[in-house]
């Protein structure tokens, strides 16, 4: 029982370590009583915590995404996208990730692509240079520059809270288990007590190296587009629209008449027949007046 209410006491500890990062060791009746139990144990967890964490950047923690659009030629639209993912590959992938590469050929004339990578800012400086260049070079130009940050301070710091105050239960936990003698139950309630909060800590770390990653490289979606439709109107572009227009009109009302022609024709039918039928048995001859007396 003595081994229970020592690990309750270091479970609601941690708990209000949790809510802030100072709760477990100061302003509370919990933590003093979690520290008269523990002893040296809560230098050795605070010392333990703050170096499983690295220390925190001064500026703000902002997560970039970068959108690009090119119209190009369809002849040299995949030749384009090949050499920049060829570009991103080359840098390496502690500079540069692949994410996403495709081109989806709808119309002989247009032709669609695109590429998702993540880089760090060293490889993505002069980024949109570059695209506007090789748009140039390929007979075409960027039409789309985009960028947006969303930042990532405070979701960091209440993270990297969480894990010191989970890495704090986690060394009271294994202090327990190593130096206070229990019986059989508690000692298994401490060790489930111990592999969840190591399955909680290890969650978070994972959370945590993703927030980071975002900061350290960001996202960038490349769009691709033939440059046929967005090309420049001939002077004859007028007539050909009229004469389009006069030949969907013909077609629509010569489509109009067969379905007039093909719903009529049995009624056709039928009525020549009645009129046959009629006219032989002298349903339309007139009845011939008699003469007055």
């Amino acid at each position: 029982m003595k081994m229970r209410s020592i690990l309750l006491i270091v479970l609601f500890a941690a708990g209000c370590a949790q809510q802030s990062d100072n709760a477990a060791f100061s302003g509370g009746a919990a933590a003093p009583m979690a520290a008269d139990v523990i002893g040296e144990e809560v230098s050795q967890s605070e010392s333990s915590a703050s170096e499983a964490v690295s220390p925190q950047p001064s500026g703000p923690m902002l997560a970039y995404r970068y959108q690009y659009g090119i119209s190009l030629a369809p002849e040299r639209l995949r030749a384009t996208l090949a050499q920049h993912e060829a570009q991103c590959v080359a840098a390496g992938t502690a500079q540069c990730q692949v994410i996403e590469s495709s081109v989806s050929e709808q119309q002989e004339r247009w032709i669609t692509g695109s590429l998702n990578i993540r880089a760090t800012p060293a490889w993505l400086s002069g980024l949109r240079d570059r695209l506007s260049a090789d748009a140039a070079n390929a007979g075409g130009r960027l039409f789309q520059s985009s960028v947006q940050s969303e930042d990532l301070s405070r979701q960091i710091v209440d993270t990297e809270a969480q894990l010191r105050a989970k890495t704090t239960l986690r060394d009271r936990l294994q202090q327990l288990l190593a130096t206070r003698p229990g019986n059989l139950s508690d000692l298994l309630e401490a060790e489930r007590a111990l592999a969840q909060v190591q399955g909680e800590l290890d969650a978070t770390q994972s959370v945590l190296a993703m927030m980071r990653a975002r900061v350290a490289m960001s996202v960038v979606t490349i769009r691709y587009e033939s440059v046929a439709t967005m090309s420049q109107p001939s002077v004859w572009r007028p007539i050909q629209e009229a004469f389009s227009d006069t030949a969907a009109v013909f077609v629509d009302s010569l489509a109009m008449l067969m379905r007039a022609v093909v719903f009529l024709a049995p009624w056709v039918l039928v009525g020549w027949i009645v009129f046959r039928v009629a006219r032989r048995f002298g349903w339309f001859r007139r009845r011939q007046r008699t003469p007055p007396q």
